[in-house]
């Protein structure tokens, strides 16, 4: 019984004891730490993406203006028809019409009665001329009937097909197979070759579409042709689309509403096979445009550190403060100019460190490190707001 109850008594002691380290150690750890915040490095696969939004439309389209002037007469398709090469599409009424054609149609038709009879009739009389049986002055006189007959019908002829030009060049007809996806036209409009107003538009096929997205100056330098693209038509959310850039305007683009920065177009093909899509939706677009794998990477919280500030901390805490010289940085970002550098702090044993590394690309989250640090380093990366740091930076405000 006495064996037991000494058992009970060591536990309860070892248990007591161990309890009031682990609230020792916290409270030590508390104090010497609480005031920054770490993050060990990490390898990791970073993709680096430029967002943007877009308007889709239809890629082979023909818009339609009248080469002639006149009203609109009568308005022959509805929008979203389909339509046949050469199918009228509406009527203009101009100052030469359907009178004018009708007028030369007859005089050609009476013109040619005239030089078919002069052709038998001449046919004849040169056979009575060969045989000796007709005078010469009466062939010559029916030999200039007959050319004057032909001369007459010949001009006609030409007449009617410049009246008859006149006449059908008031329909306007589709130049191409495909689908009307704009009217314009409407019964009473007025056009004119001056203005050249478009009647409509037509689309050879619905479903081969384009995107165009507007890239911002400060992202086109990293968008190239051939990089993937994923759409998501905002009238379709779950939708996503994939596709690639596969044209880069050189011409900028002023944004409207007084912004002065500029734009530059980007377009990439759309298959709208099952028809869903319309010109015109608006689309959200993910440009992938460049990735690294197994990289070492950093957040960028640690870039915004007050150097005066972790001075405080470091001291406070015990730790040894080891800033790089302006001179170290200035070579480094010179030796580095086509490159993005950085400086952070990293904790090494008991010391601050500073340290400038050279960055390659972002996903607005974490950095790629291409040189300056390890994957076993522990990078600074924030600063605890506590009552302790306030009362700190107090007492220490004429180092700040």
């Amino acid at each position: 019984m006495n064996h037991t109850i000494k058992i009970v008594i060591t536990l309860c002691v070892a248990t007591l004891c161990l309890t009031g380290y682990i609230k020792w150690h916290r409270g030590t750890s508390n104090d010497k730490q609480a005031l920054f915040k770490t993050e060990q490095i990490s390898k990791q696969t970073i993709k680096q993406v430029v967002t943007v939004s877009g308007v889709l439309e239809i890629k082979d389209t023909m818009p339609i203006a009248s080469i002639k002037d006149g009203t609109v007469s009568e308005v022959l398709v509805k929008l979203n028809e389909h339509v046949k090469k050469g199918q009228s599409l509406a009527v203009i009424k101009t100052t030469i019409g359907k009178t004018e054609y009708h007028e030369a149609l007859h005089e050609s038709e009476k013109s040619q009665r005239e030089y078919e009879y002069q052709k038998k009739y001449f046919a004849r009389q040169k056979s009575l001329f060969d045989a000796g049986h007709l005078a010469k002055n009466t062939y010559d006189n029916m030999l200039k009937t007959y050319e004057q007959a032909h001369d007459d019908y010949k001009k006609n002829l030409a007449t009617l097909e410049k009246k008859k030009e006149d006449f059908y060049c008031t329909y306007i007809k589709a130049p191409t197979d495909g689908t009307v996806i704009a009217v314009e036209a409407t019964k009473g409009k007025v056009v004119t070759t001056y203005t050249n107003p478009i009647l409509f538009e037509i689309a050879r096929d619905v479903h081969d579409m384009k995107v165009t997205l507007e890239i911002d100056e400060s992202d086109i330098g990293l968008v190239k042709k051939g990089q993937p693209v994923t759409l998501v038509p905002n009238a379709f959310p779950e939708r996503k689309i994939k596709t690639t850039i596969n044209e880069i305007s050189y011409v900028p683009k002023v944004k409207a509403d007084g912004d002065s920065s500029t734009v530059f177009k980007a377009i990439a093909d759309v298959a709208n096979i099952d028809g869903a899509l319309r010109p015109g939706m608006i689309v959200n677009a993910t440009i992938k445009v460049n990735h690294a794998v197994n990289a070492i990477c950093i957040t960028g919280l640690a870039f915004h550190l007050n150097r005066e500030i972790l001075k405080v901390i470091a001291k406070q805490s015990g730790y040894e403060y080891v800033p790089l010289t302006k001179a170290a940085i200035k070579e480094f970002k010179a030796k580095y100019k086509d490159y993005i550098c950085r400086v952070v702090w990293v904790v090494q044993g008991k010391k601050f460190i500073q340290k400038i590394i050279r960055l390659g690309i972002t996903d607005d989250t974490h950095w790629q490190v291409i040189s300056g640090l390890n994957e076993h380093d522990n990078v600074i990366t924030d600063i605890e707001e506590t009552n302790e740091l306030e009362a700190l930076l107090k007492k220490h405000s004429s180092m700040l």
